[in-house]
């Protein structure tokens, strides 16, 4: 059987407040970029590293709440505001 991930999942930078959600099993990537305030969207099953795409104002504001909500669990477990 084939693992299938159907929840985001954040990764994040350990040199800046640069945070990605994965989603569709690994398959896109949301990037958010506090260092150099942009904001990109991959398609990682196109090319070597992916290919850039264009978001929907919909897929931005779904992306932007699973970043809060893993962030906040993460700050939630180590009792950091």
């Amino acid at each position: 059987m084939e693992h299938r991930r159907t929840d985001p999942y954040v990764v994040a930078s350990s040199y800046g407040p640069v945070y990605g959600v994965l989603t569709n099993n690994g398959d896109d990537l949301y990037i958010i970029d506090g260092v150099n305030t942009a904001e990109h969207r991959y398609d990682l099953r196109r090319g070597l590293n992916g290919e850039a795409i264009v978001m929907t104002r919909a897929e931005r504001s779904a992306a932007a709440t699973a970043l809060r909500q893993q962030v906040g669990e993460v700050g939630r477990f180590y009792r950091v505001q």
